[in-house]
């Protein structure tokens, strides 16, 4: 049985949709993007920009963006949410735009106690234009409890068989 959490949503832009679980079994949830100012708080020019602002009004009047190779853009989602006591969201790239079209997401953990518009920025890593329109999926949402970690001070570490091989240590021939 898998378990279920609840994540009350607002909703603060009229395109805006709660996260989308569109195939049974899928672990990720996917989050669209929105274009335009509405909902945003009057502190919005403040915190992000006059440039950012224009950016978010001239992807709602074109209904979409174009990220140029080697640049990123800084997505609105349109919606808050209340993630369950002792969960977080970590937003994943949605394997079509990281495989296929090599844009990722930079950043991506929503802590429980955040009440704030889900914003994601983008990156595109390719040489190709990549156009993203007002409305479509841009990241995959994946829900998961949170965990305390203690760190206690210690002068070893136990030993194992890998020890402090790095880096590429499994792909190495046998002796």
């Amino acid at each position: 049985m898998v378990k279920q959490i609840t994540c009350p949503t607002k909703l603060f832009h009229p395109q805006a949709k709660a996260p989308e679980h569109k195939l049974e079994k899928a672990v990720g949830y996917d989050i669209s993007c929105v274009g335009g100012l509405d909902g945003l708080p009057m502190s919005a020019e403040k915190q992000f920009g006059p440039d950012q602002m224009f950016a978010w009004t001239k992807m709602e009047q074109l209904g979409y963006v174009e990220i140029f190779p080697g640049e990123g853009f800084l997505f609105r989602t349109g919606f808050a949410q209340a993630i369950e006591p002792g969960h977080a969201c970590l937003l994943w790239d949605r394997s079509g735009m990281g495989a296929m079209k090599l844009v990722t997401k930079l950043a991506g953990v929503i802590d429980e106690n955040y009440r704030g518009e889900w914003f994601v920025r983008l990156m595109n890593l390719s040489r190709k234009i990549v156009r993203i329109n007002v409305g479509d999926p841009i990241v995959q949402g994946v829900y998961q409890e949170r965990l305390e970690a203690q760190f206690p001070l210690v002068d070893e570490l136990d030993e194992t068989k890998r020890g402090a091989a790095g880096f590429g240590s499994t792909d190495k021939p046998a002796e």
